[in-house]
């Protein structure tokens, strides 16, 4: 997600999304798909934050793409939809855990 100079990759902001376009591509409903597209689309920011603000730079990314990519060519919809809930959901706990950390919680209250 970052460069060596420290700047934000965007090819990999595109990969992404087209990784997680490809995962909706069986979608039967076009209103979900634009909903999570949508979705996606919005929280752009927040992973930029989580990956500038987090120390959570240890995590497998590509493994859990790739896993989520097993996962629906296999078919196994309750794995597939219990990982990416979990990939989904760890940068806003990570970014709601750097808030708290650093005071800035209080502000949005």
């Amino acid at each position: 997600m970052i460069l060596e100079d420290g700047s934000y990759n965007e090819g990999w902001t595109l990969a992404h999304r087209d990784f997680h376009r490809a995962l909706l591509a069986g979608c039967a409903s076009p209103r979900l798909d634009a909903i999570a597209t949508s979705l996606r689309d919005s929280a752009e920011l927040y992973r930029r934050w989580y990956w500038a603000l987090t120390d959570d730079h240890q995590r497998d990314i590509p493994g859990e793409h790739r896993r989520l990519k097993d996962f629906a060519l296999e078919r196994d919809t309750d794995q597939a939809v219990a990982l990416l809930g979990a990939h989904i959901e760890r940068a806003p706990q990570a970014l709601i855990a750097y808030a708290q950390e650093n005071g800035l919680d209080s502000s949005f209250a």
